[in-house]
Formats: C-alpha cells, sequence, structure tokens
C-alpha cells in the first residue's frame, strides 16, 4: 500500500476517533446542562409567582382566588404545606400527586423525582412567611428536556460529519503534497 494510502487512513482513524470520544462526552453533558437550565428556569418563575402572589393575596382573602391565580399559569405545580405534610393544591392529576406523596418526594429535596418510568425536574420556592411552611413545587417532566437533547446530538452529528468530510478532505490533499516529490 502506497505511503499516501497508509497516512489518509491512519489521519482518518484518529479523526473519527476523535470525534466520536467528544461526541460520547458531550453527549453524557447535554442532559446535565438541560436540566441544570431548566432547574434555573423553574426557580425564576417560582420566584416571579412567590412575588405576585404575596403582593396581590393575602391570607383574608379567599384560597379559591389564590387557586383560581394558579390554575391560570399553565405550569405543573403543586403548593405544598410543609408543616401538616399536606398539598393544599395541584395543576397536576391528582393519581400523580398521590404517587409522589407515596414515594415521600415531598420530605425530601432531590432535583430529580421519579414516578414510574417518568422523572421531573423540580424546583422548591418557600413562599414568606416562611413559619407558615408552604412551599411551591414546579416541575418539568424529563422527557420534554429530551426531546431538545435529541435536536442538539443531531446538530452536533451534523456537524461532526462536515468536520470529518472537511478533515478527510485535508489531509488527502497534504499527504499528496508531503508524499509526492
Amino acid at each position: 500500500m502506497k505511503l499516501q494510502y497508509q497516512l489518509n487512513i491512519a489521519f482518518t482513524t484518529l479523526v473519527i476517533a476523535i470525534l466520536t470520544i467528544t461526541g460520547f462526552i458531550i453527549y453524557s453533558l447535554i442532559l446535565n446542562l438541560l436540566i441544570q437550565d431548566e432547574q434555573r428556569q423553574l426557580e425564576q418563575k417560582g420566584e416571579l409567582l412567590v412575588t405576585i402572589l404575596s403582593e396581590r393575596y393575602d391570607s383574608r382573602q379567599s384560597p379559591g382566588t389564590l387557586y383560581d391565580f394558579l390554575e391560570e399559569q399553565d405550569l405543573q405545580l403543586i403548593l405544598y404545606n410543609r408543616q401538616q405534610n399536606q398539598v393544599l393544591f395541584s395543576t397536576m392529576p391528582k393519581e400523580v400527586v398521590q404517587s409522589f406523596s407515596m414515594n415521600h418526594n415531598f420530605s425530601n429535596d432531590e432535583d430529580l423525582w421519579e414516578l414510574g418510568s417518568d422523572k421531573y425536574v423540580t424546583s422548591r420556592i418557600l413562599i414568606y412567611p416562611s413559619n407558615l411552611g408552604l412551599e411551591l413545587i414546579l416541575l418539568t417532566p424529563l422527557t420534554d428536556l429530551k426531546v431538545v437533547q435529541r435536536y442538539y446530538v443531531n446538530i452536533l452529528i451534523i456537524v461532526f460529519i462536515i468536520g470529518a468530510l472537511l478533515a478527510i478532505l485535508l489531509s488527502s490533499f497534504f499527504t499528496n503534497k508531503l508524499v509526492t516529490p
């Protein structure tokens, strides 16, 4: 086999190995970054909701107006009383909330809650005054984030394929220049 072909095969193998390793590392990091970003966004939404709730609604108003406001937000949330270990309100189906309660998810501060094969990214925000023990728990299904992860991975694969093809073309050009006198 000619030296030129040997150099092309060696360089191509090296490029593909490096891109494959890089792809696996990036793939594993994308979901973690998406989860962290979703938690940050949930915290921001929750803090905004808590601020609005403390400004607009006080303890003298009926809980119905508060619940109506929370229902309008189009978020998956749970209003939980930590002192009484009781769910006061939820925009999620009752079966889901009961399953979370049976799995003791309300008592621990985990970032991911599991419900069967489903996982949820959570964010907990205390509602002031804190002596009431109320907290707002916002949730996002992990399946929503996996769709975004697949989108980024598809783009990453396209970029890697284009990069590998360019590297192979450049390697052919340079080895041809190096090998031929």
